[in-house]
């Protein structure tokens, strides 16, 4: 983002010329028009938009375009611009600025990013709805004009970049599939083998925390999860934890060029390790057997086990602790064609790779200025300390557990968000325990910190954060505990399950400044939160993506 675009933001802050009203009051909102199944047909021209995340059909005529299009049922709040001619239905709301004041795709945008509010005001107790009075009752901040056309260029942009991506992933997906693919091919040159014959399959395991020697000054990789995320290519030589080489047990370690794929916790997660190593046992470790080494590349096998991932996922017990099937994992088959032919699919792979790391470098690039700004004004060093308290997060806030509800509670019928122990919403609920509060996973992506702006449940695998002081603003603490994020994840417990202790929560110092600067600070980063954060949702999702279908 340019330097000049965040400083107009600022003085459009500073200037008060952001103001806040009701949708209502900046735009029409109509209900479709009626059209039955058998008035369309996939040979007409014109999609129909209803209460989905797509068209449900097309028609030989068109009452809009270039227009904000809103679920009212089905999936009720999803926001979708429509850039082109078609019907919309009764099943959806259409959205039309009411003057040249509010330029029509920004107010989409903001709409975008109201989505998961939108979501949370539908009502029904079976079938729901949106219904119009709380959609208008929606708040929209409206800058000056000239503020609204730079924001909508800088978020073109960035759905250019999303919509680059996914025609990269199609293409991608087309080709795993295809030259992954060869079903009535054996007996042909390709053979089909079991992992169970094909590898030496080895649990990874935890030298003692308690023998404080293994990990003072060690030069050996121990691998776990972080090191995976880290990675943008899952290709990874070194760790970020080291032991010593008396660590390993009777000098037992996994060699290089091995697979590691996680079978508990984040299932399906693998790597291609290419040095001599050891990993925690969340992995399986996949090391070719001596005999099929001049018939498998370890690369063809890497990139054969996103497939192996997927099967992972679709193979788990019932236990109180999910983990994969071992013997249905065992039975897993590899395809095993011609050396030429595995290395011509890896060097096609490798270029997808090499596209899907330049997406990220742009998209890093991007928060960078972001992280670079948040850090600059919540940074009370020095002169900044002035009028600035430090107190515990456990003094100014109250930290609770959120409550266990089963898969068979939720529905997506029901009306509040689920949070767990994650960054993304695990399903919906017919009632909600917390509203505009900060929510930490407690287990399984520890420390992830997120901000609940609407009605939700938390659930048993996340802590809601909520102040208890009139002179703070939860949203300042929200961006405080992001800076501390890493720092929050590091505080995790290695054990069976990891988890991060409320205790650990409540000693972090917090620098709390007056209320006023709170608030401003606040003002800003929300801004640029929706400029970089929020609507790039997307991308890091569709990156994301990516990875678990290669």
């Amino acid at each position: 983002m340019k330097p000049n675009i965040l400083k107009l933001i600022e003085e459009e802050i500073k200037n008060d010329n952001v103001r806040m009203l009701k949708l209502d009051d900046v735009a029409t909102i109509k209900v479709g028009k009626s059209l039955t199944r058998n008035h369309m047909n996939n040979e007409y021209q014109f999609p129909v938009m209803s209460g989905g995340f797509k068209p449900t059909g097309y028609y030989d005529k068109w009452n809009y375009e270039n227009i904000i299009v809103i679920a009212k049922d089905g999936q009720a709040g999803f926001v979708t611009w429509m850039n082109q001619k078609f019907w919309a239905a009764n099943g959806c709301f259409v959205v039309e600025t009411k003057n040249d004041q509010v330029l029509t795709k920004y107010l989409f945008y903001i709409l975008k990013l109201k989505e998961p509010e939108l979501m949370a005001k539908k009502q029904g107790s079976i079938i729901q709805h949106l219904y119009k009075k709380p959609l208008g009752d929606t708040i929209i901040p409206l800058p000056s004009f000239s503020l609204q056309t730079k924001i909508v260029e800088i978020l073109d942009e960035f759905t250019s970049l999303e919509a680059e991506l996914e025609a990269r992933n199609k293409q991608y997906n087309y080709y795993l599939n295809h030259l992954l693919n060869f079903e009535g091919k054996k007996g042909r040159d390709v053979d089909f083998i079991t992992i169970e014959k094909l590898c030496n399959i080895r649990k990874g395991y935890t030298p003692s925390k308690k023998e404080k020697s293994f990990w003072s000054n060690g030069s050996f990789p121990w691998f776990r999860m972080e090191d995976l995320r880290l990675s943008s290519s899952r290709i990874i030589n070194d760790s970020i934890q080291h032991i010593t080489l008396d660590a390993i047990r009777g000098n037992n370690y996994f060699k290089a060029n091995s697979i590691i794929i996680a079978t508990t916790a984040t299932i399906g997660e693998h790597a291609l390790i290419t040095t001599d190593y050891l990993a925690n046992d969340q992995f399986k470790n996949l090391e070719i057997k001596d005999e099929f080494k001049e018939l498998i590349t370890p690369k063809f096998l890497f990139y054969y086990s996103f497939l192996l991932s997927e099967f992972c996922k679709q193979n788990i017990n019932n236990s109180a602790f999910p983990s994969v099937q071992m013997d249905e994992f065992k039975q897993f088959k590899i395809a095993i064609p011609p050396l030429e032919e595995q290395n011509r699919i890896v060097n096609i792979l490798d270029e997808f790779s090499r596209l899907e790391a330049e997406l990220e470098a742009e998209l890093e690039a991007r928060n960078k200025q972001y992280n670079y700004y948040l850090h600059h004004l919540l940074n009370f060093e020095g002169e900044k300390a002035d009028n600035v308290e430090f107190l515990k997060l456990g003094e100014i806030t109250e930290i609770k557990a959120g409550k266990h509800l089963t898969l068979s509670q939720m529905s997506d019928n029901f009306k509040y968000p689920v949070m767990g122990g994650g960054s993304k919403i695990t399903g919906y609920y017919n009632d909600y325990n917390s509203e505009n509060s900060i929510a930490i996973a407690r287990v399984g992506q520890v420390g992830s910190i997120n901000w609940m702006g609407f009605k939700f449940w938390a659930i048993s695998t996340c802590f809601r954060v909520k102040s208890v002081q009139e002179n703070i603003n939860i949203k300042y603490l929200y961006y405080f505990l992001k800076t501390k994020e890493y720092e929050i994840v590091n505080q995790r417990q290695q054990s069976a399950i990891p988890n991060i202790n409320k205790g650990n929560l409540e000693e972090i110092i917090v620098p709390v400044p007056p209320l006023e600067e709170q608030n401003r600070i606040v003002n800003i980063l929300d801004k640029f939160s929706k400029l970089t954060s929020d609507i790039n949702e997307g991308l890091p999702a569709e990156i994301k993506m990516r990875r678990q279908q290669y």
